[in-house]
């Protein structure tokens, strides 16, 4: 259990990230509409509202964990350039875990700061593919650390499929972990079958480097 509340504070870091190409896709994405994103401004208000679903975690391809999730991003006036403020929790087992970031529209691109638990800040850069918005470090973090947030018109409204991989080390492990989250904007959660259909992702090795600068 201990080494299990490591990764979930790693995937916390997720949840708060070059092209990329399906290898197999879910029942909800082949049943839900794209919602493509035209611009930077685009993708960045799609973010605004809070949002609600659940996630299913693999270590290097085992299932070791399910989460409710709950983000809310906010627009933030007191800033210079565009951003949102977000704060949210990933809950799993009865154990709460607290989730903070800031987006940003700077410098003509869309950018995230990540607070981990231990009060330090990742940032990563969004890039924008078709419905997606694919995070990577700007500044190297892990050995592999790619997310892609895309997003869909449903039946209820607006969802967010997120798929994530990192390779992670820490004390007692060494490998790559893998998340699948489904979020809905504004009412209800999915049911957890649905976030257990698991999508997976190849990311492309442009997706690794030393930095986005």
């Amino acid at each position: 259990m201990k080494m299990l509340k490591k990764i979930i504070s790693v995937i916390a870091i997720f949840t708060s990230v070059n092209t990329f190409a399906d290898a197999s896709t879910s029942i909800f994405v082949r049943e839900n509409s794209e919602l493509w994103l035209p611009s930077i401004e685009a993708a960045f208000e799609m973010y605004i509202g809070n949002w609600v679903g659940s996630e299913t975690i693999l270590e290097d391809g085992r299932e070791v964990a399910n989460a409710e999730v709950v983000q809310n991003y906010l627009p933030s006036k007191a800033s210079a350039v565009p951003r949102l403020v977000c704060s949210g929790k990933i809950v799993f087992n009865g154990n709460s875990i607290p989730t903070s970031s800031y987006m940003y529209i700077r410098d003509g691109r869309l950018e995230i700061d990540i607070k981990t638990l231990d009060d330090d800040v990742v940032q990563y850069v969004g890039k924008i593919e078709k419905n997606s918005v694919v995070w990577t470090p700007k500044f190297l973090f892990y050995a592999f650390d790619v997310q892609a947030d895309s997003f869909y018109k449903t039946n209820r409204g607006i969802a967010m499929s997120s798929i994530a991989k990192k390779f992670v080390q820490t004390k007692g492990f060494s490998g790559y972990i893998d998340v699948s989250m489904l979020l809905e904007r504004d009412s209800g959660s999915f049911n957890q079958k649905d976030v257990k259909t698991f999508q997976t992702k190849s990311f492309s090795g442009s997706s690794i480097g030393g930095s986005n600068e």
